[in-house]
């Protein structure tokens, strides 16, 4: 299963509403963006961190999590700000460049340190798949053993865990998220497939890779699809005719698993 893309997994912010700026949260509150100053570089990074503070819900750990992940991309694009060698710019604007970098990552270390042992399963994940923490995979594990795994993300943040150890359980995760998340999830068709192959099961493999190829087909070789079908020892007109069923379904919301039935 391909890594999941963190980026990515950050929950849609109404960054968007246009009855506040981005200038007046920064009036209203220094304290989310002093450590973030205007620079010229990275203000797409350092919007979503501000935003993501300013959405911030307490006792919501979700959202810390998502300013931890923010946090990183503007650090990283901070990183390489730095590297760029500039002869023109001004030695003052270097500097500020340099110290808002230090800055960010001094806030980030702090928000990494505040949250190393909370219990929380998004902040468990987040420690373990960034910082190799073991423990924290373990109170990730716990969360799940509790039922705590509810939201379309801990599903799939522990459909990635089980990949590699246990591909079934990956797929029931990645199942079981296809009726929430907005219709056609072609990144979770396509990690289906890949499950599905490693489980040596061609005739799925197909079904998920031919409803990839509806909506992105560059991301499916046609080779791979005519392998697949070969391997199903199903005819093609059936396994392309189920596809579109389960995609209707999918489309209406009444997708089961037990739709997979040939």
């Amino acid at each position: 299963m391909r890594a999941i893309a963190l980026v990515a997994l950050l929950l849609p912010l109404s960054a968007c509403d246009t009855r506040l700026t981005l200038q007046q949260v920064c009036e209203s509150h220094p304290e989310m963006c002093q450590d973030v100053p205007l620079t010229g570089w990275c203000t797409k990074e350092r919007s979503q961190v501000i935003w993501t503070r300013y959405e911030d819900q307490p006792n919501d750990r979700r959202t810390i999590y998502n300013e931890l992940i923010s946090l990183e991309n503007y650090v990283g694009c901070m990183e390489k700000a730095t590297m760029i060698e500039n002869r023109i710019i001004a030695k003052e604007r270097e500097t500020a460049r340099i110290e808002s970098y230090i800055a960010s990552q001094k806030a980030l270390k702090k928000l990494q340190q505040s949250t190393a042992s909370s219990p929380s399963p998004y902040l468990s994940f987040y420690h373990w798949t960034r910082l190799n923490d073991h423990q924290a995979l373990a109170r990730f594990l716990e969360s799940e053993r509790k039922g705590e795994l509810s939201s379309v993300q801990l599903k799939q943040f522990a459909a990635s865990y089980y990949s590699r150890i246990n591909p079934e359980k990956a797929v029931a995760y990645l199942l079981d998220t296809l009726t929430t998340l907005p219709h056609p999830a072609i990144d979770t068709y396509l990690d289906l497939s890949n499950e599905y192959l490693t489980l040596n099961q061609p005739a799925n493999a197909y079904l998920f890779a031919k409803m990839t190829a509806q909506f992105k087909p560059e991301l499916v070789n046609a080779q791979r699809l005519r392998l697949l079908r070969a391997s199903s020892n199903v005819d093609k007109a059936t396994l392309d005719a189920k596809a579109e069923v389960l995609l209707d379904k999918l489309e209406q919301g009444t997708f089961t698993a037990n739709d997979l039935k040939l």
